[in-house]
């Protein structure tokens, strides 16, 4: 989740896992990717099939140079996905992390689409929201949810390893573990992977602290 300079939470429409898995399958269906399939070439959608989604003028650049922290970012503004070029070259030789990273920022895509832009809310206001509204409505977590559920069909990695699961889907060791769990229904991985692994959830609530503590002494 992310904090702009004034103390505003970027945030989206709050959604359930199961919304998002939802769009995730419908996604897979509109592609035509049975659910039996487990490895998924995430470069054929970013370079043949990104636009038929919406039907509209959406693009992909990989930058000579680079001057952002993040390793890729959809710019909703120019409607262009944007991504540091040794992420696109690890994802080319099948780099699981780099193959999650391009995904995501898809996701990014097709949600912002699907559900509406990001907004901001005053940091001041998520005192009386409870941790599952914010969580819900944080756009990393969406587009990490989304990704892990179109990259690993969990009906199908049920009876599989973490191992088994890393090489098929060709997904990172880390998400791996989080299919693993999410297609057992282990809600302990939810709360230290999702809100540690995926989500700057500690930052956020320490900006907020610092917030409260400028607040009280000006």
């Amino acid at each position: 989740m992310t904090l702009d300079d004034d103390y505003n939470l970027i945030v989206v429409k709050p959604k359930s896992r199961k919304d998002i898995e939802r769009a995730a399958m419908k996604a897979r269906k509109f592609l035509k990717i049975a659910e039996n399939v487990l490895y998924i070439d995430i470069l054929s959608i970013l370079e043949f099939q990104l636009q038929s989604f919406f039907d509209d003028d959406v693009t992909f650049l990989v930058p000579d140079e680079w001057y952002r922290e993040e390793e890729a970012y959809y710019d909703t503004q120019k409607n262009i996905i944007f991504i540091r070029s040794d992420v696109y070259d690890k994802a080319v030789k099948g780099d699981g992390r780099a193959r999650f990273t391009i995904m995501h920022e898809i996701a990014h895509y097709i949600l912002f689409k699907e559900w509406g832009l990001p907004y901001k809310i005053p940091l001041k206001n998520i005192v009386v929201m409870t941790d599952a509204t914010l969580k819900s409505m944080d756009p990393e977590w969406q587009a990490n949810t989304f990704t892990g559920a179109f990259m690993c069909s969990k009906e199908y990695v049920k009876k599989l390893k973490i191992e088994e699961i890393e090489i098929s889907c060709g997904l990172s060791r880390k998400a791996a573990e989080v299919c693993y769990c999410c297609s057992r229904g282990i809600p302990y991985c939810e709360s230290e992977m999702d809100m540690e692994e995926f989500s700057n959830w500690s930052y956020i609530f320490a900006m907020q602290n610092d917030y409260f503590n400028e607040e009280a002494l000006s």
